[in-house]
């Protein structure tokens, strides 16, 4: 059942300065030509990505995307919070014209995805029981222990514990993080691995049940981006070039800085072009 349950959800996930305004060419820009409000898509997780209680957009991924958009002379937005696997579907079918929910640069996504070069680089933590009772650092400890690794369908983390030699019989698959953290409070799984500022936030508001395993054990360095359709590559390149001059200065470090974003967070000079050539 359990493999089963992996599959179905796996499945799921796949059907998954001075401002100035620009002419351009595709989807995205006829929409605004329109009137009509850029429309952000992400899954709630914070501090990458969440609503505050009057329905804004929050988090370092959000707080960054507005404010490059800003600087290009945008500011009619509309968020929109959605379930992981529905982020990349949503995306596809114009319901919504930019993915704010910290996808990493992988293989897969660079193939469907037309992404921003990146604003944030994280590595993993595990997110386990308070006192790490089974001693798991990384993947390989769970592969060694023969330990259970809660997962979210989607998530890229899949194929990182997959490549370190973790099989889906190893795996437990949820449809979100409040199931997966539910299932490692348990005691029916045993680590859940996601960026490392997530999973802080996670033991955080566990109310001392749940611990995050130290970065540093952890092989996998990420790159997270925004996402755009491939069609609206021209916006792309504008979003690009005025984030340049704003990811990483003071304004930003500042308007980030509450959901802990800092120096370590950023990504240098690498392009989202370069990183998918290299995957």
């Amino acid at each position: 059942m359990k493999t089963r349950l992996f599959a179905l959800l796996a499945a799921a996930a796949l059907s998954m300065g001075t401002s100035t305004s620009v002419t351009l060419a595709g989807s995205l820009t006829d929409h605004i030509k329109d009137g009509k409000p850029i429309r952000l898509g992400f899954f709630v997780s914070k501090p990458g990505s969440y609503l505050t209680d009057d329905g804004k957009p929050a988090g370092n991924m959000n707080t960054i995307t507005l404010g490059v958009l800003e600087k290009m002379g945008y500011t009619k937005i509309e968020p929109s919070a959605m379930d992981w696997g529905g982020q990349i579907p949503a995306l596809d079918a114009d319901r919504i014209d930019i993915v704010t929910g910290g996808l990493y640069i992988t293989k897969k996504r660079c193939e469907s995805v037309a992404f921003s070069n990146p604003v944030i680089v994280v590595p993993n933590s595990l997110v386990v029981q308070k006192g790490n009772p089974k001693g798991l650092e990384n993947y390989q400890d769970i592969l060694n222990k023969g330990s259970m690794l809660a997962v979210v369908s989607g998530f890229a983390t899949i194929e990182q514990a997959k490549h370190a030699g973790i099989t889906e019989a190893h795996m437990m698959a949820f449809p979100g993080n409040t199931q997966a953290l539910a299932a490692i409070k348990a005691g029916r799984a045993d680590a859940f691995a996601t960026s490392s500022t997530e999973a802080e936030d996670m033991a955080k508001s566990s109310n001392g049940e749940l611990e995050a395993t130290n970065p540093d054990k952890m092989p996998d360095k990420n790159y997270v981006a925004v996402g755009f359709r491939k069609s609206d590559a021209d916006f792309v390149k504008a979003f690009n070039d005025a984030a340049s001059s704003y990811v990483g200065s003071a304004e930003m470090m500042k308007a980030t800085a509450a959901d802990g974003y800092n120096s370590k967070m950023l990504p240098g000079k690498v392009t989202a072009d370069e990183i998918c050539k290299n995957l």
